[in-house]
């Protein structure tokens, strides 16, 4: 019985701890403004590019298995999803303080996991504003659970209003 009182007590903490980290995220990752200044204020390199990505979606993630040894010999095991990395192409144009210009790059996607929740690669043909970072060996986008950098929504608003914030 009193392992029972246990195992309870630690399901609702892990429970609890699980739901308030899915309600920790910032506004900062799903807004576009929000995104382009704490971009701009974090000296990251990154562009803005409004079109498509194209490529083989990556296959369905994997899960680890994480084993936590808990009191009175109560084991916990956690499925811990790996990150998804894809190479995907992508068209359409990009943000600059001149205006747009057409843009066509590869472009390392990188679908990344804290605990269960997941960041997922976008979807192939499906017009959006992404945030890229360039880097030596290209261009890369991190898509998380709080901070996916593609914005779907309101496109016409978010590029004129990213025109705005660029210039």
């Amino acid at each position: 019985m009193k392992s029972a009182a246990y195992l309870t007590a630690f399901s609702l903490i892990l429970i609890s701890t699980s739901q308030s980290y899915a309600l920790s995220c910032t506004s900062a990752g799903f807004d576009l403004e929000e995104s382009f200044k704490f971009n701009k204020k974090s000296g990251k390199n990154v562009v803005y590019v409004l079109g498509s990505f194209s490529g083989k979606q990556p296959p369905q993630r994997q899960k680890n298995n994480t084993v936590s040894k808990g009191t009175n010999g109560i084991s916990l095991v956690v499925q811990q999803p790996k990150d998804t990395v894809s190479n995907l192409s992508f068209s359409g144009k990009v943000m600059t303080t001149n205006g747009a210009k057409p843009f066509k790059q590869k472009v390392k996607v990188t679908a990344s996991c804290a605990a269960s929740w997941c960041g997922s690669i976008p979807k192939s043909g499906k017009k959006t504003i992404a945030a890229l970072t360039k880097t030596k060996s290209g261009y890369s986008m991190t898509a998380g659970p709080c901070s996916p950098n593609t914005f779907s929504q309101n496109l016409d608003t978010d590029w004129k209003k990213l025109k705005r914030l660029v210039r």
